[in-house]
């Protein structure tokens, strides 16, 4: 699980948001931390957001909750993301999102 991830998520209404997810410690218990950072237009003004992200394992499924989200580019409002996958190999997860407003979409994360 550590180690770098690239990160595409395309919503239920055709928004797309694509990045990283760098998991830099394994804490434990099938958990691990780690950094999300999403890229995404919205209105036309490019936008990247950084997340805290705390991965759970637990056989073939894994969450992610990503927590406090920052502007690194842009500025707005952007609500935390929740992932839930399933792993396809060791290379492949794919899966859902949904954000703390409840917005959901697809999600699928490859290893770098």
């Amino acid at each position: 699980m550590l180690g770098e991830w690239l990160v595409d998520y395309v919503s239920g209404s055709g928004y797309t948001a694509n990045g990283t997810l760098n998991v830099r410690e394994n804490i434990g218990g099938g958990r691990f931390r780690g950094v999300l950072v999403l890229s995404f237009s919205n209105g036309g003004q490019s936008k990247r957001v950084q997340q805290q992200a705390l991965l759970t394992v637990q056989g073939s499924s894994v969450t992610v909750e990503g927590s406090d989200p920052v502007y690194l580019m842009g500025e707005g409002t952007y609500n935390a993301d929740s992932y839930s996958l399933t792993v396809g190999s060791t290379n492949l997860m794919r899966g859902t999102n949904t954000d703390t407003r409840g917005k959901t979409g697809v999600v699928v994360i490859s290893r770098k």
